[in-house]
């Protein structure tokens, strides 16, 4: 609700609230998914013949049970926000001068009721006289009833601004200070408070010339005292080359053409990284941690040292650097954006990598690492008309390379093994040629962890030559090139009729598969791809190792990450799909409603991958199955 109280003083007032309910199997959705994912076809029957459930000594779950028999469990979740915003213009005294005040406070809370149970599960066994018998594995519990507060966040933000724009002929600039804070409380944790105080000021001059500065002095209170408040800046240039006269007079189709660049300081205080008070000692009765004392030696149990305190832990900074062009062509139905960037982060809250655990506790994270990112985005738009029929075009597209300039890694024998100087997040591993075909292979194979290789197993390279495999011989996995993103939205519309379509896709991008085969006990799910794995008989065509139960130390994805594993990460999806009809005014006049639209849609309606496994858009592997929706319905507007 927005009210004008005077001419000079409006206020807007903003509520919103939510209450969401969900309901999920008593054994929780992600149990029944990996179950789903782990339990072969074939494990034990949905039901015995006396009605009782199926299951063995190895399943002692039943999928069905889990699904529908194992009780309940509700998920509450409820949201409140308040704004409101206040500006008053001092007109009167000094037109143009004007002072703005919001507040704004929110509250969140996620509550979870358990009301679930455990069922056995019964293993039939025939004995050679056709009897019968049954054995119980699992447990027996009666249905639980508890009540727990899964997740709370309450903020307060307030800001307060005092601001003045004016134009002096062709002349037009304002400046503005302002002060905020917010404050956050997450769960049981004490609140944590930010702080700003900023001014900022910008010109231009007959829509041709524009310049801009910012400056802000920002605070943090998890940080040590006499570390928490940094100061940052931000200033750019604009020019539009279109209202030059040469251009302006003698070139009709060009709408726009301007030439803009940015440069600033930012900073982050990356909380996650950062940790809880991370400048104070912090100790806590935890019987992993224990003091050794006296002549013996002999422990004591108690409290004791939770982690090493930072004491000069600060912001992460940022040195960002943009230029860009925007253009508009034929009346602004033709439009191109494209920038440039160049950050600089530094100051990057890691570990060290001659970290040692000779103390018994890990290091804290410090500022101390160094990141490059640069990278190119385009945007171009059409839209246009023919008669009734309307219809646009939206397409984009992203270049990002990034860099580890700095990351305090320790000493590495061989270039191919370090980070520094490689992408940002690069995935390090062995690098394979193929499998072992025959026995003489396998005992000319150097070894990882001195692990006996067979024939059908992953051949693993020796970088080095030493005869060994291990962390001398890792090398960078995947594509190193710059990642690109593109996408476009199309569509049209027509005497009623809207069409629209959102695709979307990534290049350069891989990702390593993770799934262990049969898992550690040799009992879970087989895949149709194991199809194609290494025999004596498929030994020229095998596109997967040998099978084995277990864990194979050269053959398990997490344990032997190699480049045997890593898999295409590009993809093309035809992300979103709408169609609808807007029902004509004289019939919306009849039914006595404002308006109405009668649509369907359809998510990820199609994806071409080269590598079918798991959902490339999820980037590496995901225990949730993708989803093909259709939605159909009716909006009203009354």
């Amino acid at each position: 609700v927005d009210v004008d109280i005077t001419k000079d003083f409006t206020v807007g007032l903003q509520l919103f609230g939510r209450i969401q309910e969900g309901c999920q199997p008593g054994a929780g959705t992600s149990t029944v998914l990996n179950s789903l994912y782990s339990t072969p076809n074939l494990a034990y029957p949905v039901f015995n013949p006396n009605g009782s459930f199926g299951g063995a000594s190895n399943y002692t779950s039943n999928l069905y049970q889990l699904t529908t028999g194992s009780g309940y469990k509700l998920d509450n979740n409820r949201d409140l926000m308040a704004n409101l915003d206040m500006k008053y213009k001092f007109d009167n005294w000094l037109p143009g001068l004007y002072a703005k005040f919001k507040v704004n406070a929110s509250s969140t809370s996620s509550s979870l009721i358990t009301r679930n149970s455990q069922q056995p599960v019964y293993d039939l066994s025939i004995g050679a006289a056709g009897d019968t018998s049954y054995t119980r594995y699992g447990t027996i519990s009666d249905q639980t009833n508890s009540f727990s507060m899964t997740s709370t966040v309450q903020t307060f933000y307030a800001q307060a601004a005092l601001g003045y724009d004016a134009k002096i002929g062709d002349h037009q600039f304002g400046a503005m200070i302002f002060g905020d804070q917010l404050r956050s409380t997450y769960q049981f944790d004490l609140p944590e408070t930010y702080y700003n105080f900023a001014a900022s000021a910008n010109y231009n001059y007959k829509q041709k010339y524009f310049a801009e500065v910012a400056a802000n002095y920002a605070g943090f209170d998890r940080f040590r005292p006499g570390h928490r408040f940094g100061g940052f800046y931000a200033g750019g240039l604009g020019w539009n080359i279109a209202e030059e006269s040469f251009l302006k007079d003698n070139v009709n189709w060009i709408d726009i053409l301007k030439v803009r660049g940015t440069y600033g300081l930012t900073g982050n205080s990356n909380e996650d990284a950062l940790g809880y008070y991370s400048w104070r000692s912090s100790f806590g009765q935890d019987g992993a941690n224990r003091y050794f004392v006296g002549t013996n030696y002999s422990a004591v149990w108690g409290i004791a040292e939770k982690m090493l305190p930072n004491v000069n832990s600060t912001w992460e900074k940022a040195h960002k650097f943009n230029l860009g062009v925007d253009m508009g062509f034929l009346k602004s139905k033709l439009k191109v954006e494209f920038d440039y960037y160049r950050d600089v982060y530094y100051d990057l809250l890691q570990q060290r990598g001659a970290n040692t655990q000779l103390m018994g506790i890990a290091y804290p994270n410090e500022n101390i690492g160094k990141n490059l990112y640069t990278g190119q985005e385009l945007q171009i738009t059409y839209q246009n008309h023919v008669g009734n029929f309307n219809f646009f075009v939206t397409a984009n597209a992203s270049r990002m390379k990034t860099e580890v300039l700095f990351m305090d890694e320790l000493q590495r024998q061989n270039d191919w093994s370090k980070r520094t100087g490689k992408a940002v997040g690069q995935t390090f591993g062995y690098k394979a040629d193929g499998l072992i075909q025959t026995q003489d292979e396998a005992d000319k194979a150097p070894l990882l962890g001195g692990i006996k290789v067979h024939p059908g197993d992953v051949k693993l390279v020796d970088m080095n030559g030493d005869g060994i495999i291990d962390q001398n011989d890792e090398i960078a996995l995947g594509n190193t090139k710059p990642v690109i993103y593109y996408g476009a939205t199309l569509g049209f519309s027509f005497k009623g009729f809207d069409v629209s379509v959102l695709l979307q896709g990534v290049q350069n991008r891989t990702y390593q598969q993770s799934i262990t085969p049969f898992g550690q006990g040799g009992k879970d799910q087989g895949y149709d791809y194991y199809m194609g794995r290494w025999t004596p008989e498929t030994a020229a065509t095998a596109t997967f190792p040998r099978l084995t139960a277990g864990v194979n130390w050269n053959n398990t994805p997490y344990m032997n990450n190699s480049s045997y594993w890593t898999h295409p990460g590009e993809y093309f999806r035809v992300k979103n799909v709408d169609i609808g009809y807007t029902i004509p005014m004289a019939a919306n006049n009849k039914l006595r409603i404002a308006g109405m639209r009668i649509f369907a849609n359809v998510q990820n309606l199609f994806t071409a991958t080269p590598y079918k496994l798991f959902d490339p858009e999820i980037y590496g592997n995901t225990s949730y199955p993708i989803q093909r929706i259709i939605n159909v319905g009716i909006n009203i507007k009354l």
